[in-house]
Formats: structure tokens, sequence, C-alpha cells
């Protein structure tokens, strides 16, 4: 049953059996039967002691994401998460990964700790400790062969001593994604910046990883001056002829390995490099 028929049955109860037994006596650990409607009050008393056993485990459920696509080599995250109830106690969590038709757990949470049970996952899987109701795998450092059907299974113990348990399954699909057009990105004093100052110009592109940067220069002879193989391009102290165009390249090992160029922009350096004071000491005495 949904979590609203069990919602209706509990408060239809409650106001059948209210002519009868004071409510507070009701909801609380101990019924009273009165002497005026024995039989009645006590088929009360246990059929509303039974809905609150009942209705937390009823209610209770897994929400989660059918699929999930994520990057090769980057990283994805899992959704399992519900709705902590007073009722209930977290027993035990696993994921678990079906592939090729055969079945395998790769995580396990019980009272004796997390454990990875699959090699190939160790140090790329987690799931939150300290955050009651989530249950999310994160996935990292993601692989081809981890494509496949994740389940999510949580069991928990009522009151009653009796076990619940849940699932939910989200299939994850890992695509290897070529790398897009880059753009960049300027520092907090943008593209004109004073001389002496300090700035920096980032390439950004987004695809599966690892991604390769270039920064080059255009000469005035058309030329283009390779400069740094690091995503970004810094300046500790700026000299005017530090002002020119500039633009970087970015590829990956998807595909035919297509190199991707980002738009030029034009840095301008401002004023006249700060003087060089020389040190007191430096100086000869005369």
């Amino acid at each position: 049953m949904g979590e609203a028929v069990w919602t209706a049955l509990f408060m239809m109860a409650f106001t059948c059996c209210s002519a009868h037994v004071r409510c507070g006596h009701i909801l609380a650990s101990n019924c009273l039967v009165t002497p005026v409607y024995p039989k009645e009050t006590l088929f009360c008393c246990i059929l509303i002691s039974s809905l609150k056993l009942l209705l937390p485990a009823a209610m209770l459920g897994l929400s989660g994401i059918h699929e999930v696509k994520g990057t090769w080599m980057g990283s994805t995250t899992l959704p399992c998460t519900y709705m902590p109830s007073e009722g209930l106690t977290q027993q035990t969590l696993s994921w678990s990964l079906e592939r090729d038709h055969s079945s395998s757990t790769i995580f396990r949470r019980d009272s004796s700790g997390d454990h990875v049970l699959l090699s190939r996952f160790r140090e790329r899987v987690s799931v939150p400790r300290d955050s009651p109701g989530n249950a999310s795998l994160l996935l990292q450092n993601l692989e081809m062969p981890d494509s496949g059907h994740y389940t999510c299974q949580i069991t928990w113990r009522s009151e009653n001593n009796s076990l619940v348990t849940k699932e939910v399954t989200t299939t994850v699909k890992v695509v290897k994604v070529a790398v897009t057009k880059p753009i960049i990105r300027a520092g907090e004093l943008g593209l004109k910046v004073p001389a002496g100052a300090r700035t920096s110009l980032t390439c950004e592109a987004s695809g599966s990883p690892p991604i390769r940067y270039r920064w080059f220069r255009s000469t005035p002879e058309g030329k283009a001056l390779l400069l740094s193989s690091q995503a970004e391009l810094a300046w500790d102290n700026l000299h005017p002829s530090d002002s020119g165009v500039y633009y970087c390249e970015a590829e990956n090992k998807v595909g035919a390995g297509t190199v991707q160029r980002s738009d030029a922009v034009e840095l301008t350096v401002t004023g006249e490099s700060p003087a060089r004071v020389p040190h007191p000491c430096s100086a000869k005495l005369k």
C-alpha cells in the first residue's frame, strides 16, 4: 500500500476509536481500556498499536534515478536516499553491480564498518557516513567496464524486531566525450592590467580527461609562439612587453584526438614597469 493509504487507515482508526478512548491514551505506549466499552477500546488499542508499528515501514521508500551518464575517467554520484524514521534503525547497506548477466556486491556497510568487496573499485567508491538518510554512491575515475545496473539495498530493524528491506536500481552508462572548444577566463583584473601587477589567463574545456592544454602567443609575423603546456598562464610581474594576442588549445584521447582552439584574446599592459630600486647594501661607499 502507498503512503497515502496507510496514513488514511491510521487517521480512520484514530477517529473511530477516539469516541471510546481518551486520545492521549491511544497515542501513549500504554493504552487505556475503559470499563464502559471494554471490547471496543481493546480493539482500538490493538488496531492503533499495530498501525503505529506498520506505518513507518510502509511509508519508507528509497529515492533514486533511473539512469546516470558518466564521463570516462570522470566522477558521478548514484543517488539513494530516504527519510529517516524513529521506529526504524538501519542495519545494513549494500551496493551491487549487475553486468553481463552476473551480479556482484561492490560495497557493504554493517555494524563492523565499510567494506569494498571488489578490488577494482577500491579507492574509487564511497558512501557518506555522517549523513542520515543518504546512501548515495560516489564513483570516481570511471572506467568503461563500470557501465551496468547498480542496486542500492538497505535493511532496517523495526521496533518489533522485524526486518524491512528496500532497494532501488540505477543504470550507469560510461561514455567517452571529445574535448570541447576551450574558453579563456581572465584574472580578476581583466584583460587591461597595469604594469607590475600579477594576473593569469585560464584555458577551460570539458570532455573526458585527461585534457592536454597548450598556450600560444601570436607574433607580429603571424606565427605562433608556444608558451606553456598547462591550463593556466600566469604572470607575477607584468611588463608592457607582455601585451599581445594569446590563445590556447585543448585535446584529449577520444576519437582521432582532434585539437580544439579557443578564440584569441588581447592582453594590454598599461603604464611603465616600476623602476628597480637598488638595495642599500649594494651601493658603493665613496
